[in-house]
């Protein structure tokens, strides 16, 4: 993954993934969007979208444009960002851009990718968009950033994934909650999909006329199961609230900078659907304005700047500075000047703001030139393109070889799996050429990437001109029970609750509430292990009992094609979902696990727990009904 493209998924991911539980999650990319992380991205934001596609289609293949995210994507660690984010944005960035085609989608697909517009799907598409979108989901449900919202559609199976999250605008969504609440509503109730449609079009079409009213109807007349499937999704994810929670919860206003008149200020970000809002900072306050975001220049400019919470916009987001040694600002044509980007970018001029012992640093380094000190005694150097610094706070700096991705298998001896998938990426390696071992590698932007078997077990070294960086690659597993351990800033909180289960590959896992209430659910085969030729013997249900409609009580697995096994679900994990996924089961396969549960059950102490035994009757007395 080249630097370019990482710094653009990097700011998307701080942008999207905000830690939202259960709320629904719409990867909505517009212009707006892209302009209102440019900074953190590196980027001018007044040529946000031009470069975000540029970044996306360098990672991109001739042939067939998204197997190599495909491959990727097949191993995706519930504790790191996907690296595919951007790629999902960027599909759907094509579909919010397609308006004009009447909602046809592979023309404007293919004049972003550089193909003939006529060409219809790109190869590979339907196959590699799903999966990318799949896999997407799969990893929302296991790490709690929030509920899946894209999906197909049987009328248009494969262009539906990125048509879900475009063809509804956040004030599209704002517009639904208001009729919610106008038609007397009660949250979160149960409604079908087809009547809760059926009670909000009358009132829809009454709307005084704008832009999101016409789209809604638009939607609701071309795509009736996408439409259907939205209001629903919003609906059950509606508090009774007037607010639709569409938007970012927070965002980070930039430091702005006019050499010639030597001013200072704030720029914010202009999120979408906070136009004609106000917004404070500090002592100034304003109104959003829909194309530029806000400007503040309040008399405590400086003791705001990098203190993290500074001010919010009303029904938006909270604003904030971060924290940095060094503040890299770039020229930036929507502030008219110079602008806070989020990390050095060595293709550009920039200003770097350095506090000491940052400033003593950057002094040192041959082809900065001092450029005075800004009102906060902080020292403002002129940092050239091409001019390699060692940023003290880690963001940016000189390219030096580090590890992605991969199966890490022991942190403190870099230690992977050996398998197609297991080795890491080597990132930050300057040149054309890497050695790995006795073995020359190409360095595509920056990045080696590493074939496993064609190494063999052991340590391995990667030398380039920026330096080494060594890992271990072995062909065995740890040893059983081994789990991440909870970051540092969990220390003086209980541990997070987790339930794992024992289980065969190829077998569903049922999920069991209350009054019979019973979910079926697939377990995703482990291709990795596949590679080395072992059977996985347990599974990870903690995503799934997360997201069911009915409070889990317990969970009945296969440990072996005879015998099924029930695990009681531990108390903190026993919540409903109530935005989660309506699903059905297979009445036949039920019937089936009912006489299994009535046979050979484990383990022995589960026939003598009175609360199991009050669960089976309920199914019983559901499925044979």
């Amino acid at each position: 993954m080249n630097p370019h493209y990482e710094r653009w998924n990097r700011a998307l991911s701080d942008r999207f993934l905000q830690g939202r539980g259960n709320e629904p999650l719409y990867l909505y990319v517009d212009d707006a969007v892209l302009q209102e992380v440019a900074g953190e991205a590196g980027a001018d934001s007044g040529e946000a979208v031009d470069d975000f596609v540029a970044a996306v289609k360098s990672t991109l293949d001739d042939d067939q444009p998204f197997a190599p995210w495909e491959r990727r994507s097949r191993v995706l660690s519930s504790s790191e960002t996907p690296t595919h984010l951007a790629v999902l944005c960027f599909l759907v960035l094509v579909a919010v851009e397609r308006e004009e085609t009447h909602f046809s989608y592979y023309p404007g697909l293919n004049r972003a990718l550089g193909r003939p517009a006529d060409g219809g799907a790109p190869p590979g598409f339907h196959k590699h968009v799903d999966l990318l979108f799949t896999r997407f989901n799969e990893w929302l449900e296991r790490s709690g950033h929030g509920s899946p919202t894209a999906a197909p559609t049987p009328s248009f199976p494969h262009v539906s994934w990125p048509l879900s999250q475009a063809v509804v605008r956040p004030a599209d969504r704002a517009l639904l909650v208001r009729l919610f609440a106008a038609l007397g509503l009660e949250p979160r109730q149960g409604r079908s999909a087809e009547s809760l449609a059926k009670t909000v079009l009358p009132r829809l079409w009454t709307q005084a006329e704008s832009g999101s009213r016409t789209r809604l109807l638009d939607l609701a007349q071309q795509h009736r199961d996408i439409f259907e499937s939205t209001v629903l999704q919003l609906y059950l994810s509606w508090d009774g609230s007037l607010r639709a929670q569409s938007g970012p919860k927070f965002s980070n206003v930039r430091l702005c900078h006019e050499e010639t008149s030597g001013d200072w200020w704030f720029l914010g970000p202009a999120v979408p659907g906070t136009d004609g809002h106000r917004w404070t900072v500090g002592s100034a306050s304003g109104m959003v304005r829909a194309i530029k975001g806000f400007e503040a220049t309040p008399s405590d400019l400086w003791t705001l700047v990098g203190s993290g919470t500074v001010g919010a916009v009303d029904d938006g987001p909270t604003l904030r500075s971060p924290a940095r040694d060094v503040r890299w600002l770039s020229t930036d044509m929507r502030a008219g000047g110079w602008a806070e980007v989020g990390q050095r970018d060595h293709q550009a001029d920039q200003l770097a703001i350095a506090e000491r012992p940052a400033a003593g640093s950057l002094s040192a380094v041959p082809g900065v030139e001092s450029r005075g000190t800004a009102p906060s005694g902080a020292s403002i150097f002129f940092v050239g393109r091409g001019v390699a610094v060692d940023e003290p706070d880690g963001r940016s700096g000189p390219l030096r070889p580090s590890l992605r991705g991969g199966l890490r298998l022991r942190a403190a001896t870099s230690s992977f799996l050996l398998s197609e998938y297991g080795a890491p990426e080597i990132l930050g390696c300057p040149g054309e050429r890497a050695n790995v071992g006795y073995i020359e590698h190409r360095v595509v932007e920056g990045t080696v990437s590493i074939d496993g078997p064609s190494l063999g077990q052991g340590d391995h070294e990667v030398r380039c001109d920026g330096g080494a960086v060594r890992f271990r690659l072995v062909d065995r597993l740890l040893a059983p029970g081994t789990h991440p351990a909870d970051p540092p800033w969990y220390d003086d909180l209980p541990p997070s609750p987790r339930i794992e289960v024992p289980h065969r590959a190829g077998g569903p896992v049922w999920v069991v509430g209350p009054d019979g209430a019973l979910q079926e659910r697939g377990v995703a085969e482990v291709r990795w292990l596949q590679d080395l030729g072992l059977d996985a013997t347990a599974v990870d249900v903690t995503g799934m009992v997360g997201s069911t409609q009915f409070t889990p009580l317990f969970v009945v697995s296969s440990p072996t094609p005879s015998r099924v096994w029930v695990t009681p679900v531990p108390q903190r994990l026993r919540r409903p979902n109530l935005g989660a996924e309506r699903r059905s089961y297979d009445r036949l396969r039920a019937r089936s696990l009912v006489s299994r549960l009535l046979t050979d059950v484990g383990p022995p102490e589960i026939q003598g727990d009175r609360e199991w035994k009050k669960v089976l009757a309920a199914v019983m007395r559901e499925v044979h009904r």
